[in-house]
């Protein structure tokens, strides 16, 4: 059995909705045992709560959408989350994948992985530039 495993503090990020175009924010939190992944969407004025389970799936075509008290999540990938790592971090074998696809200027760029490089959360990260 595999044990469960939660952050260690909070990690945040601000970037732009992949087909909204708006700014969200990102904030990830430790979590309490057998509460599983829980999307809050603050952005609505009842802030419902999506848990991220197989029965709140409610489309697979071309993304993953979770939809729950009147709410959705779009693009969820199964792929990511807690994972094996590849090889052991600072005596950790597990972590959290997260992939976010943001534009940015160069300064917002430079300040976010700053502070990334900072975080104790953060095992590793990678920053990608598309060439579009």
């Amino acid at each position: 059995m595999q044990r469960q495993r939660t952050l260690r503090s909070n990690v945040s990020c601000v970037g732009v909705g992949l087909h909204s175009g708006k700014e969200v924010r990102l904030e990830l939190k430790p979590a309490d045992v057998d509460s599983g992944i829980i999307f809050l969407r603050t952005d609505l004025p009842t802030r419902p709560k999506i848990h991220a389970t197989a029965a709140n799936v409610t489309a697979t075509l071309r993304a993953t959408t979770l939809e729950e008290n009147g709410a959705k999540v779009k693009n969820t990938d199964t792929k990511l989350g807690l994972r094996d790592l590849a090889y052991p971090i600072n005596d950790e074998t597990k972590g959290f994948y997260v992939v976010l696809k943001v534009s940015a200027d160069e300064t917002a760029l430079y300040q976010f992985n700053r502070k990334v490089k900072i975080n104790p959360a953060v095992l590793r990260h990678l920053v990608t530039i598309d060439q579009e």
